[in-house]
This record gives C-alpha cells, sequence and structure tokens, in this order.
C-alpha cells in the first residue's frame, strides 16, 4: 500500500478500517499486537499499527521489538507513506498533534476506541475496559488506543499467538544452563521490576513476595527461585526481605538491552511463577506452557 492508496484505504467507507497504537516495551507491545490479532482474526480483516512510538530521540526501552523477536510483521502505518510525509506527521507528533488527530484532521471521519486517557483528541471517543467483544461490531474508521492487557484476548487465539511467539533458539552457554536448571529443577520465577517502577510508586511492596514465597514452600519440596530483576544487586543485599533468605536461589544475570527478552523465555521454562504488576512478567507467564502455579501481586494478571 502507498501514499495514493492509504487514502483511499481510509475513506472506504464500504470496509471497516482499524488503526491500533503500539508502543513501550516488549510487554506492552506483545499485548497490544495480541489485541490486534484478535481483531483480525475475529473480523476476518487486517489491520494497520500506528508504529510511530518507535521513531524519534524518546524511544521506549529497546524500540520495536516483536519483529526482532519473533519475526511478526504486522502491518505497518510508516509503510504506507513517503518517507518525507511520515516525517512531518512524527514532527506534528511531537508538537502535540498525535497521529489519530492528524488523520482527523485531514477529513478522515476517524473516531477512537480507548481504554486509558493519556492522550489529546478532539473527535468522537469510546471508552472501555480492557476487555470489549463489542469493540468488533463498530463499523467505519476507527483508532486504537490503549494497552489491552487482558488475558482473554490471548486465550481466544491462544495457539495462534503461540505459533507466532516463538523465542528464538537459545545458543550462548549461560542462558543455555540457566534453562537446564530451570527445567530441571522444581523451579520457581521470581520477577522483582525495580526501575521506573520504584518512579512510579507502583512497585510490589515485600510482602507480596514474602507470602507468596510461604505459599510455595508450604506445598512444594525442593524449590529453586530464579530470580529475574532489572536491579539484581538490590535483590541480592535485601533478600531477607523478599522472603528468600536461607532459600535455594540462582539470580538470572547477564540478560539486558537487546537480550532482555531472553529473561522473559527463561520464565517462561519455569514450573511455577511469582510476578509482579509488569507487562513483561505477565506475558511470560501466558505463554508458559508447563506452569502450575502463578501467583500475581495484581488481581487482573491471573492466567
Amino acid at each position: 500500500m502507498n501514499e495514493k492508496s492509504l487514502k483511499g484505504w481510509l475513506s472506504n467507507e464500504n470496509i471497516t478500517r482499524r488503526i491500533v497504537m503500539l508502543n513501550g516495551g516488549l510487554g506492552n507491545q506483545a499485548f497490544q499486537y495480541i489485541f490486534m490479532r484478535w481483531l483480525e482474526i475475529k473480523t476476518n480483516s487486517s489491520c494497520v499499527i500506528d508504529d510511530s512510538a518507535f521513531y524519534g530521540e524518546n524511544i521506549d526501552f529497546n524500540g520495536w521489538e516483536l519483529e526482532r523477536i519473533f519475526g511478526v510483521r504486522p502491518a505497518k502505518l510508516s509503510e504506507f507513506v513517503s518517507p518525507g510525509k511520515w516525517q512531518d506527521m512524527l514532527w506534528e507528533k511531537e508538537r502535540g498533534r498525535g497521529i489519530a488527530q492528524q488523520l482527523l484532521d485531514d477529513g478522515n471521519q476517524i473516531a477512537m476506541v480507548a481504554s486509558t486517557n493519556d492522550f489529546a483528541f478532539s473527535g468522537n471517543i469510546y471508552y472501555t475496559g480492557t476487555y470489549e467483544p463489542n469493540v468488533l461490531l463498530a463499523k467505519g474508521l476507527w483508532y486504537f488506543h490503549g494497552y489491552w492487557i487482558d488475558k482473554a484476548y490471548f486465550y481466544e487465539i491462544k495457539d495462534i499467538i503461540l505459533n507466532e511467539f516463538s523465542f528464538p533458539v537459545l545458543t550462548d552457554s549461560r542462558n543455555m544452563q540457566y534453562r537446564d536448571d530451570i527445567l530441571n529443577s522444581n523451579s520457581i520465577g521470581i520477577h522483582i521490576r525495580r526501575g521506573d517502577f520504584i518512579k512510579w510508586n507502583i512497585e510490589a511492596p515485600m510482602d507480596f513476595y514474602q507470602k507468596a514465597i510461604a505459599y510455595i514452600d508450604e506445598r512444594e519440596s525442593q524449590p529453586t527461585y530464579f530470580v529475574f530483576s532489572d536491579d539484581l544487586p538490590w535483590c541480592q543485599e535485601n533478600l531477607a526481605a523478599i522472603g528468600l533468605d536461607g532459600k535455594r536461589v540462582v539470580f538470572v544475570d547477564g540478560n539486558s538491552g537487546l537480550t532482555a527478552y531472553i529473561d522473559m523465555q527463561l520464565m517462561s521454562y519455569c514450573k511455577h511463577l511469582i510476578i509482579d504488576r509488569s507487562s513483561f512478567a505477565y506475558l511470560a507467564a501466558l505463554l508458559n506452557q508447563r506452569r502450575e502455579i502463578v501467583i500475581s501481586s495484581t488481581p487482573s494478571f491471573k492466567v
């Protein structure tokens, strides 16, 4: 699709057209992608993703990761306009006029479905929860703004997503050893995200980990706790506060930057999981096909 055909697609009132925003790190991108694929499969029609969040100087985390890690290639808005036009759209977005607003200002009859309110848009907005099957009934041109972190979308197209979200084969000896140790032990993966969660004051409280570990200890023999965190030194210094003092503990180290996804991959091999409210950890739990016990600090993050 070129710029001319994009205009035709946007204005074609005979079909329903859907643009889905993607942004953030791997976890957020994945749940937004799952939602987009759910829309496509349930309606037997194609969506376009707004990939503008992965351009510019202030890209979150590691930028556009789904294609690099899983090889998925959804239709991207950036591919449907000329480089010059796309750059103009990015500049306008930097000035505060989002992609949906630009499309509206260009004369397109576009409306928005949103599960959050962190945007500016002067057109019609329909707010919804994280799971809303009625969006399938919408006709016309729609922009979907939200994170859509809900297991229902995943389970309704589970086999498709498990096939599309296939991790690369591990090739380095360190992570291969972690994998073997996880598979050959009564492994409990613990995800402790600090960093930006500390800044936003949304980190899981220590008593959550203490209670979760006590629950596991009461039910499992010879557990080995594999700790995944963006701040392993802090975890090592605070074993007692976490509830891991005196336990068999392995700190999974060395995966950061472009290889950070391997922590998710390794968590997806664990027998049990203790996770915080990170979408990264929640995705690992959903992709984990050998899990037995999953304890989450967030009520909505159930498997």
